[in-house]
């Protein structure tokens, strides 16, 4: 994931929202462990660097 700082010192992150498909950008809400945690501004859920499992290794799927 690639965190940025806007101008105002804000932590944000262009990232994809898996939620609803918002695009961002999603600013730093809080810190977990020393990691920031983002969040959508239009769903309000939480948006990080992970993807959807890919179809492929799901059984009965082709591969």
């Amino acid at each position: 994931m690639t965190i940025r700082l806007d101008a105002e010192g804000n932590l944000y992150t262009m990232n994809e929202c898996y939620s609803c498909d918002n695009e961002g950008p999603h600013y730093s809400t809080f810190v977990v462990n020393g990691s920031p945690v983002f969040q959508c501004a239009r769903c309000m859920g939480p948006v990080s660097d992970t993807s959807p499992a890919p179809s492929t290794w799901l059984p009965g799927r082709p591969a």
